[in-house]
């Protein structure tokens, strides 16, 4: 073992003994089918199943909200733990992986970029599902107001217009910020108190944006750098690990990694 290895596994274990520590983990879609992915974000019901299993198998799985409210008060983390999120507001995260999160009694954060909810595709989107109507692929307003007072589920904010808030002006991303909240609250019934910036890498926003972000208040607001949450972490930055394709023994293995118990 190098001497660095050996310093990175005791400090994420002294980390997660002192003060808890969580890996958020982000997955977007899931697809059984022959359903195009143009951006090959999902996985199979049958993997997601098997990631679900492992987890509440070896792991704490605590709310979002939770953890974050933890975070803001300085409470200590529940030791070990695994968050899961969604991303986009994709329409099966509510119809496949919803009912396999109740089965496994986990709780999950979707966060919803609501550009859908105005009857158009996202970019990525358009020239493959020609022959879909946007709510066949994204949740609908009928769809999360039903699914909002799940106790299982949260909603989060995503933005409006899903852009890399990096390439608007801070008050164009601020009223996108804004015009995706008010939509959110008119139909889940109040405005979501966590945030994911859209891409979520170092380069989708700026130390401006970040402050535009932290104005709304969110309890947390999460990025897509690869990393565990904690109490010396950021709340506006806060950090997911996307687990791909990964079978459940080899997500297993770098979830053990992040808490400091084993080395990759």
């Amino acid at each position: 073992m190098s001497a660095v290895a050996w310093a990175t596994r005791h400090y994420r274990r002294f980390i997660n003994a002192r003060s808890g520590s969580a890996v958020v983990l982000l997955y977007h879609r899931l697809i059984d089918d022959d359903q195009p992915d143009p951006e090959h974000l999902g996985i199979s019901s049958e993997l997601f199943e098997s990631h679900l299993a492992m987890i509440a198998k070896h792991f704490a799985t605590p709310t979002l909200p939770e953890l974050c409210e933890r975070l803001r008060s300085g409470d200590r983390l529940p030791r070990s733990s695994v968050c899961v999120t969604f991303d986009d507001g994709y329409r099966d995260n509510f119809e496949r992986a919803l009912p396999l999160l109740e089965e496994a009694g986990i709780p999950a954060t979707f966060f919803i970029a609501t550009l859908p909810l105005e009857g158009r595709f996202f970019p990525w989107d358009e020239d493959v599902h020609l022959r879909s109507k946007p709510s066949e692929l994204y949740a609908d307003a009928a769809l999360l107001q039903q699914v909002a007072h799940n106790p299982l589920v949260t909603i989060g904010a995503h933005t409006h217009m899903h852009r890399r808030l990096s390439t608007i002006e801070p008050e164009e991303a601020r009223a996108d910020i804004a015009r995706n909240l008010d939509l959110l609250a008119s139909i889940c019934g109040q405005a979501p108190r966590l945030f994911s910036y859209p891409f979520g890498d170092p380069d989708s926003y700026t130390p401006r944006i970040v402050d535009v972000v932290r104005s709304f208040g969110f309890a947390g607001a999460f990025t897509t750098t690869f990393g565990t949450v904690h109490a010396r972490r950021d709340p506006a930055l806060l950090m997911r690990y996307y687990p791909a394709s990964q079978s459940a023994d080899e997500l297993l293995r770098h979830l053990r990694a992040y808490f400091g118990d084993t080395l990759y």
